[in-house]
């Protein structure tokens, strides 16, 4: 608190029984704020948390816009959450996203990962490509 408001406090409240804390709370590290981060350059606040749930999609600059706008052709396989924060077809030419909401479900992200990313490494290769992401989910949920 500023030092103003904390003299206040303390002062207004007449009793001895009560006391005042200072308290510095770390946002909570979820996937969405992870991919913002990662993306715009910028640091997620705790009010991300909300998008977690149904999110919405990215407003801030970051790469993948500027990609976007660039006509960069990308894909993506894994972690459904790319695609609420950047939307299919918008951002991508191939998207192969797989619902990640179940901190249970280690393999369904991952083997869809393994099945789809060989075919996009090929076109990458081949030049068809020039960004494939592919984002493996079982360690952020172990």
């Amino acid at each position: 608190f500023p030092k103003a408001f904390g003299q206040r406090l303390s002062s207004s409240s007449g009793s001895s029984s009560s006391q005042l804390f200072q308290f510095v709370a770390d946002p909570p590290t979820v996937t969405m704020q992870r991919l913002k981060g990662l993306t715009t350059g910028g640091l997620p606040t705790f009010a991300d948390i909300s998008g977690n749930f149904g999110g919405g999609y990215v407003e801030e600059d970051s790469w993948m816009e500027l990609l976007r706008r660039r006509q960069t052709p990308m894909a993506f396989v894994g972690d459904d959450t790319w695609v609420d924060l950047f939307p299919f077809p918008k951002y991508w030419k191939e998207a192969h996203p797989f619902p990640s909401f179940n901190t249970r479900d280690l393999d369904t992200v991952d083997n869809g990962v393994l099945e789809y990313l060989p075919g996009l490494l090929d076109e990458l290769s081949q030049q068809k490509l020039e960004v494939v992401i592919g984002h493996f989910l079982g360690v952020d949920h172990v």
